[in-house]
């Protein structure tokens, strides 16, 4: 790639990138996937509420524009009604530090890997080379070099090239800020950030904490800070840890038995105290099929409100939920055909001198999937119970994301101190607790 037209922009890598490739070296992020969503990105900064309204605005920067009348027909209706956002220029992306991995064997990764150990070689996460269980990741720094030049023989026009690259380097830190990439990107893999920009002017734009913070000043995050001098197997694990901590006393609640600490979900609650006939589904799916087995059951009172499959609001893996008490599998199905649903909720950390901030981000294209499919049926069934079935009608468009972390937060006391669980082994501020930020004012 030449250098006339070009802009270079230097990343620094947070936390390792699962990628497909891991046994390759040099595998680091691809343009395959970075540049599809960089142009979504770059056309939601356009003027204009519709993709008419957006069309007008980039025409002319869009891969395949032609001043011919029958070909913008057929670009405008690609782009209006295919989702077509390719714009023209082209983007390569080397690593520029040295290519290492981080083990995984014996280190027992929490939540965010779960689904790991359901395959035998994990070949979709991981390699598996004498018996050791990597990650990929690349130190230092990613290069990614980005030319805005003709398409074909039809060249962009100056003073829109000029246009495509002042949008290109005006949004890009903003771009990196918001977004991970690879598998689990939305539990905190694949986190980078913008170091610096620079074009063939000469112009550049660094990119500090401060910078960052300005950018993410409306989302809600949580903080923590590890001990020094960790190897950098410890802090991912450590920090991945936390997050995963975060994440299922927000979601399905915490029950390690060997230390005591037992966490009612919030979800829970909250799902309560905004509809009084309303209750989510594990205490409705545990009596339907008398799945307590001894145990006391739950002291909530839960007569006459209405049982919602409130965790599928959080993200519905591909290979659905299941639930196992003892001998016993409670499967789930839907009458919408939902193979899989993301989570609507995105952790970024990034890492400064041995402080971790991991900002808390809203998936709005997978929320607006969500909220799309009004009500779904989800069926309940349970082998070798009955042949009774349970089903639970949910309202996809239920949980306000935002109101729901808020409210998180603040039931918290904006602290949150792990039950029985020493994380003062993890965190240097000697009380073990995690800061969590107070409201964001849109």
């Amino acid at each position: 790639m030449g250098k006339e037209n070009e802009i270079n922009v230097k990343l620094i890598q947070h936390t390792p990138l699962l990628h497909f490739q891991y046994d390759s070296e040099g595998a680091t992020l691809r343009a395959t996937e970075v540049k599809p969503k960089l142009d979504r990105f770059l056309i939601s900064k356009l003027p204009g509420t519709t993709r008419e309204g957006k069309f007008e605005q980039c025409e002319e920067l869009l891969v395949g524009y032609s001043p011919n009348p029958q070909k913008q027909r057929a670009l405008r209706n690609r782009f209006c009604k295919e989702g077509f956002n390719a714009l023209n220029y082209r983007m390569q992306i080397s690593a520029q530090g040295r290519d290492t991995s981080v083990t995984l064997k014996n280190m027992n990764y929490p939540l965010v890997l779960s689904t790991m150990g359901r395959e035998p070689k994990h070949v979709d996460l991981c390699i598996v080379k004498e018996d050791k269980e990597r990650m990929r990741t690349v130190e230092l720094s990613i290069n990614i070099s980005i030319c805005v030049k003709k398409e074909g023989r039809v060249e962009i026009l100056r003073d829109k090239e000029k246009y495509l690259r002042k949008l290109i380097k005006d949004n890009i830190v903003e771009f990196f800020a918001l977004n991970n990439f690879g598998q689990r990107s939305d539990k905190g893999f694949g986190s980078f950030t913008v170091w610096k920009v620079k074009d063939d002017d000469g112009e550049q734009v660094r990119q500090i904490d401060q910078d960052i913070k300005e950018r993410l000043k409306n989302y809600q995050y949580f903080e923590f800070t590890l001990k020094q001098d960790m190897a950098a197997q410890s802090m991912f694990y450590k920090t991945f840890s936390v997050i995963d901590y975060y994440w299922r006393a927000l979601k399905s609640g915490i029950n390690y038995p060997r230390s005591g600490a037992y966490v009612k979900s919030y979800l829970y609650q909250f799902v309560r105290d905004e509809n009084p006939e309303r209750t989510w589904d594990k205490k409705a799916i545990k009596t339907k099929f008398n799945l307590f087995f001894g145990r006391k059951k739950d002291t909530y009172d839960d007569s006459g409100r209405t049982a919602i499959f409130a965790r599928a609001l959080l993200g519905y893996p591909s290979n659905g939920y299941s639930y196992n008490r003892n001998q016993y599998t409670v499967s789930v199905t839907n009458n919408k055909g939902i193979d899989r649903l993301a989570s609507p909720i995105i952790f970024k950390p990034v890492f400064n001198s041995g402080s971790v901030v991991v900002y808390i981000l809203f998936n709005e294209d997978e929320i607006k999937c969500m909220r799309d499919k009004g009500t779904v049926k989800f069926r309940f069934e349970c082998r070798k119970k009955s042949r009774e079935v349970l089903e639970m009608p949910t309202d996809m468009r239920y949980i306000d994301y935002k109101k729901l972390i808020d409210s998180y937060h603040k039931k918290n006391g904006y602290r949150m101190i792990p039950k029985n669980i020493k994380w003062e082994n993890i965190i240097s501020n000697g009380k073990g607790e995690v800061i969590l930020s107070k409201p964001k004012q849109n």
